[in-house]
């Protein structure tokens, strides 16, 4: 598998769960819940939010400032996908698990990497294929205004990625691994 590939799974993976970690969380966020975000004021909640990955949606929908009623719907939304969307992540997350055992496991079974890179990979484009459905009916709900600034976020989320290519972490982890082969290396 090419390296690009193996970066823009892994990427797409991380992304996934971290939507799908947010749709889970979204029962104990509820106003009045004795460990909700929304106790205490607003600047601490935006705060908190702008600094967890796994809430970027709960942030999302604070700064399109949704109507009461949008707020019925989105919610209804996303309570109809709930059990979906566990019974998805549960998949998604134990495929993984059985993929990275396969990869490290001492006896090499190409085949049974194969299998469970394709598992693997059929949960995710499941995850896909439902986070999709579910935004299409979230946008649904949305005036243009909101729409608009969804589609500004999407751009500044893609252009962010973008912009991480070959830096960070990743760039450090190949740097360092590489000047390592090149020091033991007997060629």
């Amino acid at each position: 598998m090419k390296k690009k590939t193996i970066v823009g799974i892994t990427l797409f993976v991380a992304l996934t769960l971290i939507t799908f970690n947010t749709l889970a969380l979204a029962g104990p966020l509820e106003e009045g819940h004795p460990h909700s975000l929304f106790n205490g004021s607003a600047g601490m909640q935006r705060a908190f939010l702008k600094h967890h990955a796994s809430l970027q949606m709960i942030n999302t929908l604070i700064q399109l400032d949704i109507s009461d009623t949008q707020k019925t719907e989105i919610a209804d939304i996303l309570k109809a996908n709930r059990s979906a969307v566990k019974a998805l992540h549960g998949s998604a997350r134990n495929s993984f698990i059985h993929l990275i055992k396969e990869v490290t496991d001492h006896d090499y079974d190409e085949q049974a990497i194969r299998e469970a890179s394709q598992v693997f990979a059929q949960n995710m484009e499941e995850c896909a294929v439902l986070k999709a459905q579910m935004m299409r009916q979230i946008r649904s709900v949305m005036n243009n205004g909101q729409m608009a600034i969804l589609t500004a976020k999407r751009e500044t989320m893609l252009n962010h990625i973008q912009t991480l290519k070959g830096r960070g972490l990743r760039q450090n982890f190949m740097q360092t691994l590489n000047l390592w082969i090149n020091k033991h290396s007997s060629k």
